[in-house]
């Protein structure tokens, strides 16, 4: 359902969402305290006019924004409201990761209200507008590094990087082939984005995923769901953050630094991908690919480099145990530690209660609750939202 076939006024939206919901008619009536003379029908059928302060009751009543029903947030632009309404369009994706989406969602809009919204240090640095999308992505991606001031260093903590400019990143198991999710709401009137990862690839593919995710990000390519899966893309936003992704990780003048160095050092091909993959933290294919695509590697190099298991280089190169050491933990499903922390420091001034911090952990509250206590945090009071 596009935003096109939405209904376009307040009671067309209440009488869609009135039948995807739980509430009653008699309910309905019973907020708007109506007089004897009117009835729900009328209401609906645009014949009894709605206040402001009848407009609040309702949405209240339905559990959606008040700018939901007054058209200011486009019914299809809030994904609680989507999900509701069966109008997200994100073929073979879990409604369940959806639904934990929108969890993390409306959390981080009440969180901000508690502690403030974060401004990007990335406010005002705007990205690539080059029609070559895939020289954008590579533009752009410098710009980042450049606004944070990366240099030409490795980034070690990507997640806490995505997470400084304002976007949610969580890991869960999803579907074999689809490597993450890009979920964009508009409830509180601006853009907001949860980025999610599959917990199913190696660490190095969820680096990679997680780059490609933050292009669609900063662009704010199109899409309430954006599904980055296993072909190769096609889409010219999907190359520009393809391309975004692999000069975010591994910048071309560092990779040809690092190539410089292995040749003065007489470093083999196999040794120096194993290096490269480690230092980066890529996949032993991207890798290869920026080797190529730079020029530093034939095809026939790559190709018989392909044929050579991961196990087999990093044993070479005497990085089996750092790469072990990497790999663990990289199945385990995790929630924001950047929402997490948000709640945790809520919960401590009594602004919160736990099954805020245990909604966003996706765990039970029991298990949260003997869990703050023993980390120490007392308890807020019982009206903590």
């Amino acid at each position: 359902m596009s935003d096109g076939t939405m209904p376009s006024s307040p009671v067309g939206r209440i009488e869609l969402l009135l039948g995807h919901s739980d509430v009653s008619r008699a309910d309905l009536a019973r907020v708007l305290d109506l007089p004897r003379d009117v009835t729900v029908d009328d209401v609906l059928a645009g014949d009894y006019p709605l206040s402001p302060t009848d407009l609040v009751a309702i949405a209240d009543l339905l559990d959606v924004p008040v700018t939901v029903l007054t058209g200011q947030v486009p019914m299809d632009r809030h994904l609680g409201v989507s999900l509701r309404l069966g109008a997200v369009e994100a073929a073979d994706v879990p409604t369940g990761a959806l639904q934990y989406a929108d969890t993390l969602l409306g959390y981080r809009a009440l969180l901000d209200s508690w502690l403030g919204s974060v401004c990007s240090p990335l406010a005002g640095i705007g990205m690539s507008t080059d029609s070559y999308f895939m020289r954008a992505g590579q533009k752009s991606a410098q710009r980042v590094r450049d606004g944070l001031r990366l240099g030409e260093d490795p980034i070690p903590d990507l997640v806490g990087l995505i997470e400084r400019l304002g976007f949610p990143v969580v890991f869960l198991p999803l579907p074999e082939g689809m490597h993450g999710l890009n979920v964009r709401d508009e409830r509180e009137g601006t853009p907001t984005r949860v980025i999610i990862v599959s917990t199913l690839g190696p660490w190095t593919q969820q680096r990679y995923t997680l780059a490609h995710e933050l292009c669609h990000a900063l662009y704010d390519d199109a899409g309430q769901v954006i599904v980055d899966l296993v072909e190769v893309p096609e889409r010219l936003p999907e190359l520009r953050a393809e391309s975004f992704a692999r000069h975010l990780l591994l910048p071309a003048e560092a990779l040809a630094e690092d190539v410089r160095q292995a040749l003065k050092e007489n470093t083999s091909q196999e040794v120096l991908t194993a290096r490269l993959m480690v230092r980066w933290g890529m996949s032993k294919q991207a890798v290869l690919r920026a080797l190529e695509k730079d020029g530093h590697a034939t095809p026939k190099e790559v190709a018989a480099l392909q044929g050579r298991p991961v196990g087999q280089l990093m044993a070479r190169a005497g990085l089996t145990e750092q790469w072990q050491i990497l790999s663990a933990g990289q199945a385990e499903p995790s929630g924001s530690p950047w929402l997490v922390s948000r709640a945790l420091e809520a919960y401590g001034k009594g602004w919160v209660g736990a099954h805020v911090v245990a909604d966003l952990l996706d765990q039970d509250l029991e298990t949260t609750e003997r869990q703050l206590v023993a980390q120490g945090w007392a308890a807020p009071d019982s009206g903590a939202d």
